[in-house]
């Protein structure tokens, strides 16, 4: 009996390693097909229809605690050409209130920064999406405050697919899950407390469930042009 429970063990083992990379497989498999469905919705959207749901997102957010009362914001620079929520106008607003904006900044060793900007003129379109950023200093030379150095209240951000449990699903490039996992340690250390971590979405990038693995981050609230799904 002995001779053969090593053995045994050691073939449990492997088939236990086969099923959860088959059900990783599995799960890759089903964000391709959420992806490629979602992306095709989102190039039926016309500009106007991109105008008119993005101007109702910003009108609730306006009306939203978590972001009436924040003083410190984390926010996406919207990119046309990925066919996002536009977020110029929730900028502006950051800028003219009294509230501290952060922007994403990718550096050239492919990660994420979150940079503090004072004005729309700090940001300029960046390859290969042309996406405006901040540089990393400021006019006068300075390093722009990084958002991890001093916290957020808000964190909003953007994502290809959520569904109504709170569930994210990027554009595959994990810029944001690298991001946000650092930053919510560094948050932690410093013993600050966590932003309202939320996202926003066209109508037509939700779906009736999201495919998700455990690394997988789920958001705190989602704003639609319709709704606000807090999930706190």
């Amino acid at each position: 009996e002995g001779g053969v429970s090593r053995p045994m063990g050691w073939a449990l083992r492997a088939m236990a390693a086969r099923v959860v990379a088959m059900a990783g497989q599995a799960t890759k498999n089903q964000k391709a097909a959420v992806r490629s469905e979602v992306k095709e919705r989102l190039r039926r959207v016309t500009g106007d229809e991109a105008a008119r749901e993005s101007g109702a997102i910003a009108r609730a957010f306006l009306s939203w605690p978590p972001f009436r009362d924040a003083t410190r914001v984390g926010l996406f620079v919207s990119s046309p050409k990925l066919k996002e929520v536009q977020t110029e106008g929730l900028i502006e607003h950051c800028l003219g209130g009294n509230k501290k904006c952060f922007v994403p900044k990718v550096s050239g060793d492919g990660l994420m920064h979150m940079l503090q900007i004072e004005s729309l003129a700090d940001l300029s379109p960046e390859p290969p999406y042309n996406i405006p950023e901040p540089k990393e200093r400021d006019a006068v030379g300075n390093p722009r405050p990084e958002a991890s150095e001093v916290g957020l209240d808000l964190f909003i951000i953007p994502g290809l697919a959520f569904d109504d449990q709170g569930r994210r699903l990027g554009r595959g490039a994990g810029y944001y899950d690298i991001y946000l996992e650092k930053f919510f340690k560094s948050q932690e250390r410093a013993n600050r407390a966590r932003p309202v971590l939320a996202a926003v979405c066209f109508d037509c990038q939700v779906v009736p469930e999201v495919p998700c693995e455990d690394h997988d981050m789920r958001v705190d609230a989602l704003v639609t042009p319709g709704k606000i799904f807090d999930f706190r």
